[in-house]
């Protein structure tokens, strides 16, 4: 007798063992799987957009490129008013400030010194504002220059003038400070004791007192104002000594 979960297989007369007459053998073919391809205006499309951001991205490149390049080949200085003014960072600061080389003769000799600004001259002659100081307070070298202010007011008095102690001390005049205990006026002023006062009032000026010649007042409406009103005086200063 023949098994009936056995079945013959014809052509070789071997059996499969195990293998029931129901069970069906599936075979999958395989298929070829193909992609659709996008329309002419989509693929044209696609061209013009990766197009746009490559010239978009050379552009850019071209951009910084320029900037950075004219940031080398930037002159560290410029020339103005007959004066080469360079751009410098003086130690311990962050800012900008201007350094003007300048010839200062003193008892008959010429010395090589800096005049240091805060502000860009430029900007400086750019102030509108009410400025009548005679040049012969700026051409006579006193034996002393006094500056001056209420001991009332701020510390940052002392930031406005020390431009101006600085480019007076170029010149070799002594300087001296009154504002710790008393102020000085302008009849304390003579022509061996030049006197300026700094006052914070409602509006920029610097005046030379009418009665006395040898005393100057520079007034601002705020402290921070103040120190760029001495700077302006100290340009002028310069101009009118070189002129």
């Amino acid at each position: 007798m023949t098994d009936k979960k056995s079945k013959i297989i014809k052509g070789n007369g071997a059996k499969v063992e195990g293998v029931n007459d129901k069970d069906k053998v599936v075979t999958k073919s395989a298929k070829h799987l193909t992609k659709k391809k996008k329309p002419k205006k989509e693929q044209k499309l696609e061209r013009q957009v990766i197009m746009l951001i490559f010239v978009m991205i050379m552009l850019l490149a071209v951009i910084f490129g320029v900037f950075f390049l004219s940031k080398m080949l930037a002159k560290p200085y410029f020339d103005y008013e007959g004066f080469r003014v360079w751009r410098v960072k003086l130690e311990g600061t962050d800012r900008l400030y201007y350094s003007i080389p300048t010839a200062f003769d003193i008892a008959g000799q010429e010395f090589q010194k800096n005049t240091v600004l805060r502000y860009d001259p430029r900007d400086l002659e750019k102030i509108n504002m009410n400025f009548s100081v005679s040049d012969q307070f700026f051409k006579t070298r006193p034996k002393q220059l006094w500056m001056s202010w209420d001991p009332k007011e701020k510390a940052q008095m002392y930031e406005a003038e020390l431009e101006i102690k600085n480019f007076a001390s170029n010149l070799g005049i002594p300087v001296g400070v009154a504002a710790t205990e008393y102020m000085l006026n302008c009849e304390n002023s003579s022509a061996e004791k030049k006197v300026i006062l700094f006052k914070i009032l409602d509006a920029p000026r610097i005046m030379e007192n009418e009665t006395y010649p040898n005393c100057v007042t520079i007034e601002a409406n705020s402290y921070n104002e103040l120190i760029i009103i001495s700077d302006k005086f100290v340009w002028e200063w310069l101009r009118r000594i070189s002129g």
